[in-house]
């Protein structure tokens, strides 16, 4: 899913098994895949976007996207969620794009 992503000069620091998660696919077929910890992009200039799925391995859950600035995690300038991996994409996106407009 990654490599479907636009990164606009963000590195990928973190990636669990590769983010396979599927749009085609229902996610009680990829329950192994939701976890806290998903991918995790960052920038030179001390912006982090941070990928997790609250609760881990449960079907009652949600994608949450975090856009976090100087390593600050108690206080995130941007969050969005998410329930559908459908959508996860364009999420993943916009919070890339929201990164590079900050950065400017």
């Amino acid at each position: 899913m990654v490599e479907n992503l636009n990164l606009n000069g963000l590195n990928v620091t973190y990636c669990y098994d590769e983010f396979h998660i599927q749009p085609d696919k229902p996610l009680s077929e990829q329950i192994w895949e939701l976890n806290e910890d998903i991918i995790q992009l960052q920038i030179d200039n001390g912006y982090t976007i941070d990928l997790g799925y609250y609760p881990s391995n449960s079907l009652k859950g949600k994608f949450k996207v975090y856009i976090i600035k100087d390593s600050d995690w108690s206080n995130p300038i941007w969050i969005k969620t998410c329930k559908s991996q459908n959508i996860l994409l364009n999420l993943l996106q916009e919070a890339i794009d929201e990164v590079k407009k900050l950065s400017i």
